[in-house]
């Protein structure tokens, strides 16, 4: 879904559904996508900090949008300061 911009292909639904997952599963997931992306906007703009369980997982916004203009799907991780964790 977040690959393919909201819009599946038919093969990757059907094998969605083929697997035993049903409608009301498919919609679920548009449900925690949005829920995630509003979440990772809301966060942002506020500039919350970082959980430092998740300081090496983060990445500073202005850095990645310079990496990558078309989009962030391929921003590089920076890694945490390893004296910043414990």
């Amino acid at each position: 879904m977040v690959e393919t911009r909201g819009n599946p292909t038919k093969p990757a639904v059907d094998a969605f559904l083929a697997a035993g997952y049903g409608e009301q599963q498919v919609l679920g997931i548009v449900l925690a996508i949005a829920c995630k992306t509003f979440s990772n906007y809301v966060n942002l703009l506020a500039s919350t900090p970082t959980d430092p369980a998740f300081a090496p997982y983060s990445m500073d916004w202005h850095i990645a949008r310079r990496a990558c203009p078309g989009g962030l799907q391929h921003a590089p991780v920076q890694q945490a300061p390893e004296e910043g964790i414990k």
